[in-house]
């Protein structure tokens, strides 16, 4: 089975996908482990694929909590307007304002000092808001770090095709697909037990 959130209880840290908005940390996460172990079990009730839409899809229910915490961008400086226009402002102004929106959130969170989650790719682990906040998706996935979410042939796809030619473009021409290197980059953590976070660059 796996979990729709992992609580680290000797590092203390929530780790989920998207992120945690400050209603739903203080709502379910106040009682830290118990939290985390009843949404996980929930998860598990309903993550078949009979029933997993209609589960995310009601906005009074528990589904529309996890759906939540698969793709919230808040915890993220420069997301304020992301869930209702999509919007991002990269000049990450807000930062000020997020950390201490993150930090009363965690002090109302049993056991849980810091959260750290994916979803929102930069090239390099970003640790924020004194080190309460680690976004670790550095787009180690070569295809992603280098086309983002476009679907482009890579290095093994032409050595397969063994010289046949193979559209790098649109068919209008519009997008040219980036090239894909044939090792991986970005960084990794190791989250120690004495809270430090240390960072290794591919």
């Amino acid at each position: 089975k796996r979990p729709i959130v992992h609580l680290a209880e000797n590092i203390n840290t929530l780790f989920v996908h998207g992120g945690v908005s400050h209603d739903i940390g203080i709502q379910y996460f106040a009682k830290g482990k118990e939290g985390a172990d009843m949404l996980n079990k929930v998860w598990w009730e309903h993550s078949h694929e009979g029933k997993l839409v209609d589960f995310l899809s009601r906005e009074d229910d528990l589904g529309h909590v996890v759906y939540e915490l698969l793709t919230y961008r808040g915890n993220h400086p420069g997301y304020a307007n992301w869930e209702t226009q999509g919007e991002f402002d990269d000049d990450e102004s807000d930062l000020d304002q997020v950390c201490a929106t993150l930090h009363d959130m965690l002090s109302k969170m049993d056991g849980i000092d810091r959260i750290a989650v994916g979803h929102t790719p930069n090239d390099e682990v970003q640790i924020r808001c004194d080190g309460a906040f680690l976004a670790l998706d550095s787009t180690l996935g070569r295809w992603i770090r280098g086309t983002g979410n476009e679907y482009c042939p890579g290095p093994e796809h032409f050595e397969r095709r063994q010289g046949v030619d193979v559209a790098r473009t649109s068919r209008n021409g519009n997008y040219r697909c980036g090239d894909i290197k044939k090792v991986c980059e970005g960084q990794i953590v190791r989250l120690d037990s004495d809270m430090s976070v240390n960072i290794l660059t591919m």
